[in-house]
């Protein structure tokens, strides 16, 4: 099972990628910035949707993508979405497995006490994806941005783990280059999930990840949710 995480700078115009690796190979997309209407976002026929856009202003818009196959709801988060913070969070039932898909864009870097909680929340696996523009040296930075301390310190202490901690996944137009789209996931399935990042930032500034867990270790949910 895989998941393709991408801050797209707007899909619309770059339709034509999704028919190609690594989007045309994973069952699950999860777009930050897609600047799209609610009429756009059907691009392609084989998925299910569900979206947020940009609330005050353009751009913005965040979208998550399961099979056809596989049955979703949108989980209320209780957050507003503005300019600061957009969240959508999805729990999806994919053939004998069942967990979450939360997508988010910070764009001035994410505040984790006015969402750890949901965060934390959830008895079933949680998948997080997204561009949450903090810098840290614990991946890989050479600086502490404001927030990304709180972050670290929740990070670790809490039930997660950060899947990329090495590459870079954004290259600003000056050539410099940084680890702002971070995938984390449930503690309990870390060791059977696998991170990578594209060569390729398909037209955007930022760099797509993809995440791939082999489909046995979801066979221990129901321990994992005894457990908890």
């Amino acid at each position: 099972m895989t998941f393709v995480q991408w801050n797209c700078r707007g899909i619309k115009n770059k339709k034509i990628w999704l028919k190609v690796p690594p989007f045309s190979i994973s069952e699950f997309w999860v777009f930050q910035e897609t600047f799209l209407q609610h009429q756009d976002h059907r691009l392609c026929s084989s998925k299910n949707y569900f979206y947020i856009n940009r609330q005050g202003r353009p751009g913005g818009g965040l979208l998550t993508a399961i099979p056809k196959n596989a049955s979703g709801r949108i989980i209320p988060t209780g957050f507003s979405h503005n300019f600061n913070q957009e969240i959508l969070a999805v729990e999806v039932h994919f053939k004998d497995f069942h967990f979450i898909i939360i997508n988010l864009y910070a764009p001035q870097g994410l505040n984790i006490d006015n969402v750890k909680y949901f965060f934390d929340s959830f008895s079933i696996p949680v998948f997080i994806f997204g561009d949450f523009n903090l810098h840290h040296p614990f991946w890989g930075s050479n600086r502490s941005s404001p927030l990304s301390n709180d972050f670290v310190e929740w990070l670790q202490n809490s039930s997660f783990i950060l899947l990329n901690s090495s590459n870079p996944t954004y290259a600003a137009y000056t050539g410099s280059a940084s680890l702002l789209d971070l995938s984390i996931c449930s503690a309990s399935i870390s060791h059977a999930v696998d991170c990578y990042v594209s060569e390729s930032n398909f037209e955007s500034d930022h760099y797509p990840s993809s995440t791939q867990i082999l489909y046995n270790i979801l066979g221990n949910i129901e321990q994992y949710c005894e457990y908890r």
